[in-house]
């Protein structure tokens, strides 16, 4: 009971509102989100996935990609934009 507890306390404090740039504050490890902040190169010591809304950039500053984690991975629907801004798809995920 106690390793559930602990486990939804996760959850919820990595979970986030107001989204994220993946680029700059997330970790990709094997297609799982960690929260930069969190990483640790010691296998399973204090990695936290993430979970809520979060975007990426191109390099000019336009949006290239938006949308939705759940324990760490994409889900949802995600939209994917070109150097202009311009909506060039969309698409859903589920479980990455």
């Amino acid at each position: 009971m106690r390793k559930i507890l602990i486990f939804i306390c996760l959850v919820i404090a990595s979970c986030s509102d107001k989204p994220v740039n993946m680029d700059t504050q997330l970790y990709e490890l094997a297609g799982k989100y960690l929260t930069k902040a969190d990483f640790s190169t010691i296998p399973f010591y204090n990695k936290r996935v993430y979970y809520g809304p979060a975007y990426s950039l191109h390099k000019n500053g336009e949006k290239k990609e938006q949308g939705q984690f759940e324990f760490g991975y994409k889900t949802g629907v995600w939209s994917g934009y070109d150097k202009k801004g311009n909506l060039i798809y969309k698409g859903g995920y589920l479980n990455g």
